[in-house]
């Protein structure tokens, strides 16, 4: 954490970019989240990149921790007016809970930009040679892995939610229909990862024996 964004020029790393291929993003998490009886969530004090769009997502998790904090407040309070004392509490209890969560977002998110934007050779290897053998399942259960972690809110009911693959990590509640697998994609599904590997691998010894001297210089 810092007191202010990191600005990173994606796609700098690969040579022969010009200004053009070069993007400038703020990425971050700052130190302080609140001060006195004013406290701070969203890009304001926690700033990720664009490109898996949870940048939104992670500014109403902020609030939804921070609503559960305050209403546990409140009722241990009976509802009478806080402290600034206990505000400062509460908004430290909110920042510490949501400091690792918003830590793994945001490398989750600043990798996806940096593999996007090819940001070195071996990203821009594995954005045209590896990710797109890849089944489009194993990259929306990678972020199912992100979104099953999403706080929730502790006074409300939440019901009527049907049974599907992926579920919230602590209860049953279902995130994403679950959708039927069609005969032979499985076998398919098998073939395109094995065939992507194997691409994979002979680019990869290709360009080594072409360019030798970026391996073993």
């Amino acid at each position: 954490m810092s007191s202010q964004f990191r600005i990173i020029a994606v796609g700098a790393g690969v040579a022969g970019l010009t200004a053009s291929h070069v993007l400038q993003k703020a990425e971050g998490i700052l130190k302080h989240w609140y001060y006195g009886r004013t406290v701070l969530a969203g890009d304001s004090v926690h700033k990720i990149t664009p490109n898996i769009a949870l940048g939104g997502n992670s500014t109403m998790e902020s609030v939804v921790v921070l609503s559960n904090h305050l209403r546990r407040m409140l009722d241990a309070h009976d509802g009478g007016k806080p402290s600034r004392a206990t505000l400062s509490k509460v908004f430290a209890a909110y920042q510490k809970e949501r400091e690792p969560r918003m830590k793994e977002i945001m490398d989750f998110s600043g990798l996806i930009t940096r593999l996007q934007a090819w940001d070195s050779i071996l990203l821009k290897f594995l954005a045209n040679w590896i990710i797109p053998y890849q089944p489009d399942v194993k990259i929306a259960d990678q972020l199912g892995d992100i979104v099953k972690k999403a706080p929730k809110l502790e006074f409300t009911e939440l019901e009527n939610f049907e049974v599907g693959r992926v579920k919230w990590e602590d209860e049953n509640i279902v995130m994403v229909k679950k959708v039927p697998v069609k005969d032979g994609s499985a076998s398919t599904s098998t073939f395109m990862q094995f065939f992507g590997g194997m691409t994979a691998l002979l680019s990869l010894l290709y360009v080594m024996n072409c360019f030798p001297s970026l391996y073993f210089s």
